[in-house]
């Protein structure tokens, strides 16, 4: 927990004091990189919270790729050692380009049984996102078409569910109001680009969360079963304020703890003070400065988006700094003539 960010060990206490026999529980995507507690085990404690809160499917985005996806698919290989995942990793649009096929363990739905009653759950990442992914770690991948994607797998489960729940890691209205359309999919579910919205497309419910575990989910649905199966009522709403949000489930935060243990001083210690607060573009400029001093030359360049985070007046930690630049990137250098420099 800090500040807007309400924490696993907080939002693990909402899910399970407000989920029933009825309720489903998943994921959209860049779940396990971002903070040091995280990336020091490469996702491991998330995969341990994550089967602590029974999660039900884990749909792929573009910095599941981070690490090289083969370490994000060890938790699903049943052949590798270590922590297992119990539950699926969703991407139908994800493809190898050596044979167009999915990688082995990414599978492009899921179905569930909630009480007499069948669900289809299918992810998918945004379309483009390749170009969200360092060019190393995506080289052997590409993402075809997300809707065609999602509107093939409803149609080869469309006959086994009784409805269909669709995730994509992209917040694209387009897809959404097409998904919409499609056969028995009562529920949308967006991410990436980590605002907060909800809200309905021909009758159906659509939602996206934020970031950093600022708020969580809900979508309710409420079916009428006179007549076969039919929607009659949804909600879909953000909830970051709740009396359940106030406590830590007890479970999820040994799970933290016993992670934290280990790089506790990288949270505590402290190695200099910001003089004043210093914001996202602050920091994207700093760090152009300083890669044009380390390397000695004569222009620096850093992308805004990968920088991350602020940093507030007073101590600052080693976590702090990585919160700031997350990302396993490198400094590459390179020769370029002035007037081409003057024209970029």
């Amino acid at each position: 927990n800090d500040g807007n960010e309400l924490g696993l060990a907080r939002i693990g206490n909402y899910i399970k004091k407000t989920k029933d026999e009825n309720s489903i529980f998943l994921t959209g995507g860049d779940i396990l990189q971002g903070q040091l507690i995280s990336n020091t085990n490469k996702g491991a404690l998330m995969m341990e919270v994550f089967n602590n809160l029974e999660l039900d499917a884990f749909v792929i985005g573009n910095h599941e790729f981070d690490w090289g996806l083969d370490v994000v698919l060890q938790y699903f290989d049943p052949n590798t050692t270590g922590i297992k995942a119990n539950f699926p990793i969703l991407g139908a649009n994800v493809k190898q380009k050596n044979n167009g096929q999915r990688p082995e363990f990414i599978d492009s739905h899921t179905i569930i049984q909630r009480g007499n009653y069948k669900i289809g759950i299918i992810g998918v990442i945004g379309d483009g996102q390749e170009s969200s992914i360092m060019r190393l770690r995506v080289k052997d991948y590409y993402f075809s078409d997300a809707y065609t994607a999602v509107q093939e797998t409803v149609n080869e489960i469309k006959n086994k569910v009784d409805f269909i729940l669709v995730v994509s890691h992209d917040g694209n209205s387009t897809f959404n109001q097409k998904v919409s359309q499609l056969p028995k999919v009562f529920g949308i579910f967006n991410g990436h680009s980590h605002v907060q919205y909800s809200g309905h497309l021909n009758k159906i419910p659509y939602i996206q969360s934020g970031a950093n575990a600022e708020a969580v989910g809900q979508v309710d649905l409420k079916f009428d079963k006179s007549y076969g199966l039919r929607l009659i009522n949804s909600d879909a709403k953000n909830i970051n304020r709740h009396p359940y949000l106030n406590a830590e489930d007890d479970e999820i935060k040994s799970i933290i703890d016993s992670y934290y243990n280990e790089i506790s001083h990288l949270y505590t210690e402290i190695i200099i003070h910001a003089s004043s607060f210093l914001s996202r573009d602050d920091l994207a400029y700093f760090s152009a400065k300083l890669m044009a001093k380390v390397t000695n030359s004569v222009f620096g360049f850093q992308n805004r988006g990968g920088t991350r985070a602020a940093i507030s007046q007073g101590p600052i930690t080693g976590s702090d700094v990585f919160k700031v630049f997350p990302f396993d990137n490198q400094i590459i250098s390179a020769e370029i003539m002035g007037r081409d420099l003057k024209s970029l």
